[in-house]
């Protein structure tokens, strides 16, 4: 989104900025859209690279900024009042109590991005709260103005001026960055992506221009943030803005793993989502779609009933299956394990490219920049959306600067699309988000239940015929419902999506384990098995929000392996995960490193166990406890050593590999 150059009211040119300056102005204080230039007189200046692991707590004073516009305060502009009045809520102009809250509801989407608030008084109900949907973006098609969600891509130009959304210009020094929500994910699934080409050019763009993935995601967030605050305080006013107790919600794929979770929560802190006066939350995509659709009246929900939400977005596709457990207040349970996959809409749009290359050859190819953008802009707002299983219907796509076809019904610019092209673009997305809808159902008739509908929600869902529900901003008005209501009260149990354990080694049982895991224990002089893992949380297991899961075990210290003179020594656990549904009991290709959990034992404490080999040798066996909780949509931890409980911020989250011949010298767990 980008607004003109700022207007210096010493020099007044043209009718049309003395007209300009009279337009009622964002002050100062507020963070604004970054000015965006024709012709650019500064450099983009960019800072080091950093990984995820640099940015430490969100409290931290001394945190240096991604990016260093230079900036100046952009010009007043006119907003857009597509909010309604607030009615018995704070209006226009008045000042906030400190009990006022301000909840911003952000879905960060593959393709469209979009986000919804409100604002609720001391008194006011909080089920009854109404929600607005953020508009007013800037673009030059219609429709795009009113949208209830903007596109997700953004660009640099040679000059390192900074573009998103709509407004991006069609121009060859333009370098588009599409789908980088997807570069946040680390994990090997992305290798069999059919979008390898878009995602590699994307990477392509950042080496060239000296950014990461986390720095572009966090540059596209930080401007939408900037348009969120404006067109909030264009409907409530400053002072309330100001005052306001402000809380963000931010919605991830529930299918995201923990890395790419713990990527996008950089994201957030970068692009400024998290402060002193601002509260951050995540929420998993899937859970607030499902509470923002049984929210509704027109839902009206029964006791017993059971619902598949399908969250079909750009580029995931999350699924969950919950039952009714209360309907005022609201209450649900999940009832089969959530799944999904990356299938989402976008894929639609490489298998277009596909089609149009085969038809087009050559002037496909040889087609400028901004040709091909209209051709894909059409057949996102006029084809794909429109699509529909009927062999009389018939779809027009502009095909500038190509030459006449009959062949292929390319006449006067203009080709001709039918089913019989598009219904096998369709096809292998949609099939694949069939089978994930069955699986659920086979989940829930499995548990002799029957849901009463499948609630399709997302971008992708605005075109598929016989399901129910079809809402593209549920899930940012949901993320504001759940912190409404508080999640924890509307979802109080959840199902885990993987099993959760730590390697270990254990007593050596002859015929039991594995030959080829025998070892003699350094500490103890005793035959292990090494390669061995405890499960402390099961696929499918009930996971109480609010309640740690708790993974115990030694650590085994030699004498000289402890600085005594320090009040504490510097341990770690490394835990596990699988997607398994019969988690097995020793480390194999399945099973994958999680996370490295570093904390300290104070010495003191260790002193307590000392134990001696033959030799009057001194080894320590010293009981320690790791807490796992597993909120909405983040991971956190404490370790619990002699009774003192804290909570652990250097946590270590890996790209999972599959790990083999796992020996762990210093834990220990009974046979």
């Amino acid at each position: 989104m980008g607004l003109t150059k700022k207007i210096n009211p010493k020099n007044w040119g043209t009718k049309k900025e003395k007209e300009a300056a009279k337009m009622p102005s964002v002050p100062d204080d507020v963070p604004t859209p970054l000015p965006l230039r024709t012709e650019s007189t500064r450099q983009f200046k960019y800072t080091p690279r950093r990984s995820p692991d640099d940015y430490g707590s969100t409290d931290n004073p001394q945190r240096r900024p991604y990016a260093n516009f230079n900036s100046p305060s952009p010009s007043p502009r006119p907003t857009s009042m597509q909010h309604p009045q607030r009615g018995p809520l704070t209006t226009f102009g008045q000042t906030a109590s400190e009990e006022t809250r301000l909840i911003i509801g952000i879905d960060y989407g593959t393709s469209h991005s979009g986000a919804a608030w409100t604002l609720l008084n001391a008194g006011d109900l909080p089920h009854t709260a109404e929600i607005s949907v953020v508009r007013g973006w800037a673009g030059d098609n219609p429709g795009e103005f009113t949208s209830n969600k903007v596109s997700s891509d953004l660009a640099y130009d040679m000059f390192g001026s900074l573009y998103w959304g709509f407004d991006i210009p069609q121009r060859d020094n333009i370098q588009r960055l599409r789908w980088v929500k997807l570069l946040l994910e680390p994990e090997p699934k992305l290798k069999n992506l059919p979008a390898q080409e878009e995602i590699a050019q994307s990477r392509a763009i950042l080496r060239d221009i000296g950014r990461t993935e986390i720095e572009a995601a966090a540059d596209y967030l930080r401007q939408l943030w900037k348009h969120i605050q404006q067109e909030i305080i264009s409907a409530i006013g400053q002072a309330t803005f100001e005052f306001a107790k402000k809380t963000i919600v931010l919605s991830v794929p529930a299918v995201w793993s923990p890395r790419a979770r713990k990527n996008t929560h950089c994201v957030a802190i970068e692009a400024g989502l998290s402060g002193k006066d601002l509260s951050l939350h995540m929420v998993d995509e899937p859970q607030a779609a499902a509470i923002a659709i049984l929210s509704e009246k027109r839902q009206s929900p029964k006791l017993g009933d059971c619902y598949v939400v399908c969250d079909a977005g750009g580029g995931t596709v999350d699924l969950i299956s919950y039952q009714i457990e209360g309907t005022d207040p609201l209450k649900i349970s999940e009832k089969v394990v959530g799944e999904g996959g990356l299938c989402g809409s976008v894929f639609l749009d490489i298998a277009f490219k596909n089609l149009l290359s085969t038809f087009l050859g050559g002037d496909f190819h040889n087609a400028p920049p901004q040709n091909l953008a209209k051709m894909m802009s059409d057949f996102e707002y006029g084809i794909k959306r429109q699509f529909a299983d009927d062999e009389s219907k018939t779809y027009s796509l502009f095909m500038p600067g190509c030459q006449d076809n009959p062949g292929i019904k390319l006449i006067n610019g203009r080709m001709t699309l039918t089913k019989e092209h598009l219904y096998p673009l369709f096809q292998k997305v949609i099939s694949d988000i069939e089978s994930l809808i069955r699986r659920q159902i086979h989940g829930l008739e499995k548990g002799h239940l029957t849901p009463k509908a499948i609630l399709l929600v997302g971008g992708f869902g605005s075109n598929q015929p016989g399901l129910t529900l079809r809402s593209w901003e549920s899930v940012s008005t949901g993320a504001v419902r759940c912190e409404l209501l508080g999640i924890g009260n509307i979802v109080p149990v959840r199902l885990s999506r993987l099993n959760y354990g730590e390697a270990c080694n254990r007593s050596f049982i002859p015929g039991r384990h594995f030959e080829e895991d025998r070892y003699k224990c350094p500490y103890e002089g005793t035959w292990k098995a090494m390669n061995q893992i405890q499960w402390f949380v099961r696929k499918g297991q009930e996971i109480k929000g609010g309640t740690p899961t708790s993974f115990d075990f030694s650590q085994l210290f030699f004498e000289n392996e402890v600085d005594w003179s320090s009040d504490s020594v510097r341990v770690k656990a490394t835990l596990m995960r699988s997607d398994d549904n019969e988690a097995p009991d020793r480390v194999t290709g399945t099973v994958q490193t999680f996370v490295t959990v570093p904390f300290r034992v104070k010495t003191s404490f260790i002193k307590k166990y000392q134990r001696l080999l033959p030799g009057q040798i001194k080894y320590y066996k010293v009981p320690t406890k790791i807490e796992m909780m597993m909120g909405n949509a983040e991971l956190e931890f404490w370790s619990n050593v002699d009774g003192e409980r804290e909570k652990l911020t250097q946590v270590d989250i890996h790209t999972p590999l599959p790990s083999q011949n796992f020996r762990v010298g210093t834990l220990e767990l009974p046979a």
